[in-house]
């Protein structure tokens, strides 16, 4: 969310470490900490604000509740922090209504939740995950921006030509054999169980 108040240093570093310095857009997981030839460690990432009490505006302090809750908590804390690489973060103060504050929570869970998976595996394991679930979310977009087109799934069928409703499934049908095609059936992902059930909930329909 835009905001003109900027966390601490410490608070900024503790955002930072949580998320490993990795971007917590799940469209993106961009490695951003480095250190440089002097040895000073530098981030090409920022910390965003989740919610923020002012989108424009002169800077101020306050509280915000967070969404999902309505325990108050500090600006400038780090509970209303997510780490973002600058294009990210760029990304959603430009565009506030696509990119609201539940959406950044989410995406904070998310990445925590991801990170945790990831402890006691080594790196080639870890960056292997990484990279999986960062195209099993945009395979999942992808789902949804297919199933959103398709009419014939949500309107009453008394209003739809039989063959335009059976058209509609096959297209579905092919674009979800393709994205089967590309997920991973071994992770038991969320996005793997889904195609499936859709696959078996087609071939009923059909029968």
């Amino acid at each position: 969310m835009v905001s003109n108040n900027k966390f601490s240093p410490s608070v900024a570093n503790e955002i930072a470490r949580t998320a490993m310095y990795i971007c917590s857009n799940p469209d993106c997981l961009r490695l951003t900490g480095f250190e440089t030839n002097e040895g000073r460690p530098r981030a090409i990432a920022e910390a965003a604000h989740i919610s923020s009490a002012s989108i424009s505006g002169p800077p101020r302090v306050g509280v915000v509740n967070l969404p999902g809750t309505k325990t108050p908590v500090d600006l400038g804390s780090s509970a209303n922090g997510v780490w973002l690489c600058r294009n990210c973060h760029k990304l959603i103060d430009a565009d506030v209504t696509e990119y609201p504050s539940p959406l950044l929570e989410d995406w904070k869970k998310s990445h925590t939740a991801r990170l945790r998976s990831l402890v006691g595996k080594d790196l080639e394991a870890s960056l292997l995950i990484l990279s999986q679930d960062r195209m099993y979310h945009r395979e999942a977009h992808e789902l949804l921006v297919e199933l959103q087109d398709r009419r014939a799934l949500f309107n009453d069928m008394a209003i739809e030509f039989p063959s335009e409703v059976q058209e509609s499934v096959f297209v579905l049908r092919d674009k979800i054999r393709s994205l089967k095609g590309r997920v991973s059936f071994e992770s038991e992902s969320t996005l793997a169980r889904t195609l499936d059930a859709l696959a078996v909930a087609i071939r009923q329909f059909l029968r």
